[in-house]
């Protein structure tokens, strides 16, 4: 389960979790391994198998980390064209695997392009199963399902452990081993005396920090990594175990004190002296022509010459934050540190932009209304299809303009204009690549 998840639709997918427990319901096929029930659409089988696979081969390595064992589970697969997700619930043990690949550079699944979700959302059942006491006792008796008076949805861990495991298994793989979402990142809230300086406040970041998205995610995600890798991963076992009977999630120092020694405070203040010193090997990497506060640069590219760059930005401020109305924009600058806005843009997810002649190219993501009569999870769960399109801007006239859309995975465009594009067949799990003529654009693949 990832935090954004509304509430509204983690209890539909509750309701529907009860509702699969058998084949045949809402058209969907099934079949068991060793310990998962495999759900899927008709024409996905190929797909199944292999994510059925996976999990089985990492199954007892996540136990092993996490220190919980959750039984057998359900494993839904689901297509909603591009959307890139999953959900680790762990109410009815059921973790839904959203099956279009990651083209997201916070991401480098560069050895299997499924293990990092389902060893992540697995986690989260692993995870949020494991309720010990009163709470326990508590959640068993009044509400049937764990959590509602535990320690796990009010813990600073909740998506720590989740994304340790994804590193875990390949130092290619998982965003604890890309540096731009996580050390070099760090380094970059040291320098810009935005990290967090007290534990308690490791959620809470200025409005003007350089932060992606996902932020609640990474700060204490390094910090989790930090305790394994200097304490000792055992230690971290013991502490999540002590904290599982903590009741509201009060009394986390006195878990701490009992694993590591030491409270939470006391931990996360080495933990920042480890940053700074790390940090200083990070602040050599080349010359910084731009630094803006209250600005996330979400992708840029250059021209031939290296004297301008374009960005894709989101300028954050505090009334901003506070009604989820960032400004989203195209900007310039050049290598002088001089830059300007040019279009304001009501994209948030915008992928390898690219600048050929006079116009910015650039992969983007929008929301679909499923097919009538497509009565399925998607629809259920009031979740929408998702299409990836290419687009440009024209940067003398500043129009923008769709030029193709479809389940396309990557792209290029030539120093002639010439678009070549991957598709990517779900069921099949293969990429084509297309050479896209001027004739061809408004189609869809």
């Amino acid at each position: 389960m990832r935090l954004k998840c509304l509430f509204t639709i983690l209890l539909t997918l509750f309701i529907l979790g009860t509702r699969t427990s058998s084949a045949g319901v809402f058209g969907w096929k099934t079949f068991d391994t060793t310990h998962a029930r495999v759900f899927y659409k008709p024409g996905y089988e190929k797909v199944a198998i292999y994510t059925a696979e996976i999990f089985e081969a990492y199954r007892d390595k996540v136990i092993d980390l996490v220190g919980n064992d959750p039984g057998k589970i359900n494993l839904v697969l689901v297509d909603f064209g591009a959307y890139v997700q999953g959900i680790g619930y762990y109410p009815t043990n059921t973790e839904y695997v959203f099956l279009w690949p990651s083209s997201e550079e916070e991401f480098i699944y560069l050895t299997q392009n499924y293990r990092d979700l389902i060893v992540h959302e697995f986690t989260h059942i692993c995870d949020g199963n494991r309720e010990r006491g009163l709470p326990a006792f508590l959640d068993k008796l009044i509400f049937g399902m764990p959590q509602v008076l535990g320690p796990w949805i009010r813990g600073p861990f909740i998506e720590s452990t989740t994304t340790f495991s994804e590193a875990y298994f390949s130092p290619y793989n998982g965003r604890p081993n890309n540096p731009l979402t996580s050390y070099g990142l760090f380094a970059c809230l040291i320098k810009t005396n935005s990290m967090p300086s007290d534990f308690a406040d490791i959620f809470n970041f200025p409005a003007d920090a350089p932060l992606p998205s996902g932020a609640h995610y990474l700060i204490p995600s390094g910090f989790y990594r930090y305790l394994s890798q200097t304490y000792g991963h055992d230690k971290v076992k013991l502490f999540l175990k002590e904290y599982s009977g903590k009741f509201m999630g009060i009394g986390i120092n006195s878990a701490s004190q009992k694993a590591f020694g030491k409270d939470m405070e006391t931990l996360y203040k080495e933990y920042l002296v480890y940053l700074k010193k790390l940090s200083k090997s990070y602040h050599n990497q080349g010359e910084e022509i731009f630094s803006e506060k209250g600005l996330f640069v979400i992708n840029f590219t250059s021209d031939n010459s290296n004297d301008n760059f374009y960005f894709f930005a989101v300028r954050k401020s505090p009334y901003n934050i506070l009604t989820g109305k960032d400004e989203f924009f195209l900007g310039k600058v050049n290598k002088n540190g001089n830059w300007k806005i040019l279009k304001s843009i009501n994209i948030s997810v915008i992928s390898h932009p690219k600048k050929v002649g006079n116009y910015i190219y650039f992969l983007t993501f929008e929301n679909k209304p499923h097919k009538s009569g497509d009565i399925n999870l998607a629809t259920v769960a009031n979740l929408y299809f998702v299409e990836a399109s290419i687009k440009r801007i024209n940067l003398k006239t500043l129009k923008q303009e769709k030029l193709v859309s479809g389940k396309i995975l990557s792209y290029d465009v030539s120093e002639d204009g010439t678009i070549f594009m991957a598709l990517y067949d779900v069921k099949k799990r293969k990429s084509s690549i297309y050479k896209l003529f001027s004739n061809q654009w408004k189609s869809r693949f």
